[in-house]
């Protein structure tokens, strides 16, 4: 699949890109059977994440349905002006039974995160704060918060047994282990 029709902008991203690091990509594919991310509904024009399609700040994927791609995965821009947006979208998207792998911001004082998180499958809340990656590849500043890897889907055990070693999944014993 191809990067989908260029669709005007409705400012949904932060004025920093910050991209996921490999290792994190790697736990994302790792709970599809295939190996595969179908579509990233928040990147940038070189698709760092590799997925089958893809949306662009300017095609913008809080305008798209998501449907048809297998795993969806998606990073959104951690502002107080983009999470409410995103978190909505994900939580629709996920309300219509598709997977989604979510890195959020852990802001369990907002009213986004209450909307979206609580309906997941599972939640990892990650160890430590993962150092992303800025556009050129370079390291990027660690977060300033805690992130969470949520998951909608059918397979949340998977999720557990490859996320586990490197968080805490609340209901499950997994995360004992030392990871990133």
């Amino acid at each position: 699949m191809t990067s989908l029709a260029p669709m005007p902008s409705a400012e949904p991203f932060s004025d920093v890109d910050w991209l996921t690091p490999g290792w994190l990509l790697d736990l994302v594919r790792a709970v599809d059977a295939a190996g595969m991310i179908g579509l990233d509904p928040c990147t940038t024009r070189d698709n760092p994440v590799r997925a089958m399609a893809f949306l662009t700040e300017r095609e913008n994927g809080l305008i798209h349905s998501w449907g048809g791609y297998g795993l969806v995965y998606v990073n959104p821009p951690y502002s107080r002006e983009a999470s409410p947006p995103w978190a909505r979208k994900i939580a629709a998207e996920a309300a219509t039974g598709l997977e989604i792998i979510a890195l959020l911001p852990v802001r369990a004082d907002t009213a986004w995160w209450h909307l979206c998180v609580p309906v997941a499958d599972a939640v990892c809340f990650l160890r430590g704060r993962p150092k992303f990656l800025r556009p050129d590849g370079t390291e990027a500043q660690t977060g300033k918060v805690p992130i969470a890897a949520v998951y909608y889907g059918d397979r949340a055990k998977a999720f557990a047994r490859v996320f586990g070693p490197y968080g805490w999944i609340p209901g499950s014993r997994a995360g004992a282990g030392e990871g990133k």
